[in-house]
């Protein structure tokens, strides 16, 4: 199945949920990846990428899934975010910057 129908559907959940658990102190939020991580698969298909496509650090992912986790779910819910934003560190060029999502 495509990835964009997944994520889609992710997102989806993502909201409904959130507003059916809010006010009951369970946040609900989706959290992806900022750029590569990479991985064995990566580095085999890594030649074939931008040179400016940005590699996310190895622990972007925990310490941002920490920080949604820990944080108020009266004001940390129905979030669709990306690690290094969640962290306060965004792309900021490159094909994963926000910039060059518009």
């Amino acid at each position: 199945m495509p990835y964009g129908m997944y994520k889609s559907a992710l997102d989806r959940l993502t909201t409904g949920l959130a507003a059916e658990l809010y006010g009951t102190g369970v946040s609900v939020n989706s959290l992806g990846t900022s750029g590569l991580v990479m991985t064995p698969g990566v580095a085999v298909v890594s030649p074939h990428t931008p040179d400016n496509a940005p590699v996310e650090p190895d622990d972007a992912m925990p310490e941002a899934a920490h920080m949604l986790c820990t944080s108020d779910p009266a004001t940390a819910t129905d979030r669709i975010v990306v690690s290094m934003e969640v962290l306060g560190r965004p792309f900021t060029e490159g094909p994963w910057a926000v910039s060059a999502t518009f």
